[in-house]
């Protein structure tokens, strides 16, 4: 008979939470979310908060990359689409399972903001019914930018909800990143003009919508890239195809091309 001690709940819970963190960076966030939901049933009634606390930091890391990666994916296609369905689905299954993880002094707020989590989760799988059944819903330029302001205010709730208080880069982005994905977005919205007819043919208001978001990912930018994404705005705006086109191309070749 062996005298092997038996498996404490952190051994479990430190494989739990191995086996997910590998599955995130697999890209298999359905399976980083079965494992986290094993981690969940573990310890959400356990009174340890170092344990509870480890596996909200898991159910976070999930979350934000399904968010992050869901904000990529619309900048390289320029509209919502069925295929975001899987990892807006991740989404509001880690927000379904924050909701018992809720730790730190004050539970009733960490508890209020896994709600307001779920709340942009549901807002987002509302948005992208529609495509799961036609693949001739368009995407206007008003449901884009509510989408894409979504995934940004739910970034911050899980950066809030994760750690307390804002930190510096929570959305894991390499500088290298931050830069290809903005321009992935601009170039993005330089491919939504038409050379032909481009005051009729041209997708104006979707451009500067992805330019506004692609700004926005580079709070720190330097004063000059800045006034460009400020004269591009003004060429859109104007539907002035050889401004705007020129302007976006230059925009695209600073942050060094997209995907």
């Amino acid at each position: 008979m062996s005298n092997k001690p038996a498996p404490t709940l952190k051994d479990s819970l430190s494989t739990m939470i191995s086996s997910a963190l590998s599955a995130v960076k697999a890209d298999r966030l359905d399976i980083a979310c079965d494992w986290v939901n094993q981690a969940v049933q573990a310890t959400c009634t356990s009174d340890e908060i170092d344990l509870r606390t480890q596996v909200n930091s898991t159910i976070s890391v999930i979350l934000m990359k399904a968010t992050v990666d869901t904000r990529t994916a619309v900048f390289r296609g320029g509209a919502i689409f069925a295929a975001l369905d899987q990892n807006v689905q991740v989404i509001v299954r880690c927000s379904n399972l924050m909701k018992d993880m809720a730790v730190g002094g004050d539970r009733g707020l960490g508890q209020a903001l896994a709600l307001v989590i779920g709340g942009y989760g549901k807002q987002l799988s509302a948005a992208v019914a529609p495509h799961r059944t036609s693949i001739y819903v368009l995407t206007d330029a008003t449901m884009l930018d509510d989408f894409l302001t979504t995934l940004n205010n739910l970034i911050k709730a899980i950066s809030t909800f994760s750690v307390g208080d804002s930190v510096e880069n929570p959305e894991g982005l390499s500088e290298e990143q931050r830069l290809k994905s903005a321009a992935t977005a601009v170039s993005n919205a330089r491919h939504l003009l038409s050379r032909i007819f481009p005051k009729t043919m041209s997708d104006w208001d979707k451009a500067r919508v992805l330019c506004r978001h692609a700004l926005a990912l580079l709070e720190n930018t330097n004063g000059n890239l800045k006034s460009r994404f400020a004269s591009a705005d003004r060429a859109l705006q104007a539907k002035d195809f050889g401004t705007s086109n020129a302007v976006l191309l230059t925009i695209e070749t600073d942050l060094g091309g997209g995907d």
